[in-house]
């Protein structure tokens, strides 16, 4: 009767400890897939982040473009000042 006893109570006690792990599993699976849900959203974020980049080093690559092409016309037009003086200068000496 005493191993009877023991053996319900051992069993009593694998029931209880087996529904302890079937909940620690199912926390432990619901924090996985918060986890899973985090890293897709920082993916997400990432390529976002990733595209924005790329927008602004295209942005700042056309801004530059525009200050060369603005430094170029304006040492042309630098260059035309002075041979224009130089013409001058020419006419008056014949």
């Amino acid at each position: 009767m005493k191993i009877l006893s023991t053996l319900e109570t051992r069993t009593r006690q694998m029931l209880f400890r087996h529904q302890e792990v079937l909940a620690e599993m199912q926390k432990l699976r619901n924090q996985l897939e918060q986890r899973d849900e985090q890293i897709k959203q920082l993916i997400a974020a990432s390529k976002e982040d990733k595209q924005a980049y790329e927008r602004l080093k295209m942005a700042k690559y056309l801004d530059a473009m525009d200050d060369t092409a603005q430094s170029t016309r304006a040492r042309i037009t630098r260059m035309i000042a002075s041979i224009d003086k130089c013409i001058a200068i020419l006419k008056n000496n014949e």
